[in-house]
């Protein structure tokens, strides 16, 4: 009953209908000869619970693959989240900001010249104190990243073991201070 527009305009269409088998999606278009005249119509329908079956063939598969994803990437963010917080010796970000203000607070605040450097000798901090004192006040900023051989001319006190004598209130001579 729906195939007039394509017999006799030649129109293609798509349809949503209630047929002898109950509702579909049905797709017309003309069949035309070499000479230009409408022969036939090709017809091609799906049933909704037939459709229905279809998306659920097919998507059921994808929903748990994404699902399995999701929850392996969960994991995986639960896992890497935990690894750098134990990085971080268990402080959250907040408490990471307090103990940098609360490190550059001190080391504002002590009159003494305070210069904490690793075992290869790279200044890790470095009050003001200690570079009005050196000499090197100029390169205040530049310190953080660079060596104490740079700035020292006797260093070897720097990089002694602490554990092979107790170092107390030892007065050195550096850079003639």
């Amino acid at each position: 009953g729906d195939n007039a527009g394509v017999l006799e305009r030649g129109q293609s269409y798509i349809s949503l209908r209630e047929g002898s088998l109950g509702y579909g999606v049905r797709g017309k278009a003309p069949i035309i000869d070499f000479d230009g005249q409408i022969i036939g119509v090709i017809s091609v329908g799906y049933l909704f619970n037939r459709f229905d079956q279809w998306v659920a063939f097919y998507a059921e598969p994808l929903l748990v693959e994404l699902l399995m994803m999701l929850v392996i990437t969960a994991v995986g963010a639960w896992y890497f989240s935990n690894h750098i917080k134990q990085k971080m010796n268990g402080m959250e970000p907040s408490e990471i900001g307090l103990a940098l203000h609360l490190q550059k607070s001190i080391l504002t605040s002590v009159y003494e010249g305070v210069i904490a450097i690793d075992r290869k000798g790279k200044i890790l901090a470095v009050n003001k104190s200690a570079a009005e004192i050196l000499r090197i006040e100029s390169y205040f900023e530049q310190l953080k990243s660079s060596s104490i051989l740079e700035y020292l001319s006797n260093s070897q006190f720097f990089f002694q073991t602490p554990f092979e004598k107790n170092v107390k209130d030892e007065i050195i001579v550096l850079n003639g201070q």
